[in-house]
């Protein structure tokens, strides 16, 4: 009679941590969020890599609860913020967004992507002066950001100020001059925005 094979004994959390990174490294968010979901007890490192996941496969309201569920357990960890941020974002939360959004700002104050996501957040919860003052902070560490430019140009309409916004969207097409979204702003339109010759524009600074 054949002997039964032993039972193959599951990985270890930290090997199923550490596949899930190479997963998601590779691409792969949803054999990550598979092999993160067999953990019982998962680690705040493993709840933050679920929720990234679950972001990357379009699972907001998921990945909310996992960074959410990271939080209790790593208050301060800034890539949990910020994760934590975006979630609530994508779900629609942008006022709920911007705390976690301005403590993972704090923490990490050259990441420009996180001051754009949270002058975002700030716009969208009628905040324009606070988004407008989080834009310039993010423009004197990228000044060439067109994307920024174009932020702080919609900042500056929510401001009715239409005519630093004009000028924040001309340099904005100075940058990249194919920018559609730029060209369509209302500002944009009746003023007849183009790229600036030469180079007749510098960087913003302050208000407009």
């Amino acid at each position: 009679m054949a002997r039964k094979q032993p039972a193959a004994r599951p990985a270890p959390p930290h090997r199923l941590v550490e596949q899930a990174m190479g997963a998601l490294s590779a691409g792969r968010a949803n054999e990550a969020l598979k092999l993160l979901s067999r953990l019982e007890r998962p680690s705040p490192e493993a709840l933050t890599l679920r929720g990234i996941a679950a972001l990357q496969q379009g699972l907001a309201e998921r990945a909310v609860r996992d960074l959410q569920r990271a939080r209790k357990l790593a208050p301060r960890e800034p890539t949990v913020l910020a994760n934590l941020g975006l979630a609530l974002r994508q779900t629609g939360r942008a006022a709920e967004a911007v705390e976690p959004l301005q403590a993972a700002v704090d923490a990490m104050p050259a990441e420009t992507g996180l001051l754009a996501a949270l002058a975002s957040s700030l716009r969208d919860s009628d905040r324009p002066a606070e988004a407008l003052a989080i834009l310039d902070r993010a423009l004197a560490q990228a000044p060439g950001d067109a994307d920024l430019l174009r932020n702080r140009g919609n900042a500056l309409l929510d401001l009715d100020r239409p005519a630093d916004a004009a000028a924040s969207f001309r340099q904005a097409l100075t940058i990249r001059p194919s920018d559609l979204d730029t060209r369509l702003s209302p500002v944009a339109r009746a003023r007849q925005v183009r790229p600036a010759r030469g180079g007749d524009c510098g960087p913003a600074r302050g208000g407009g």
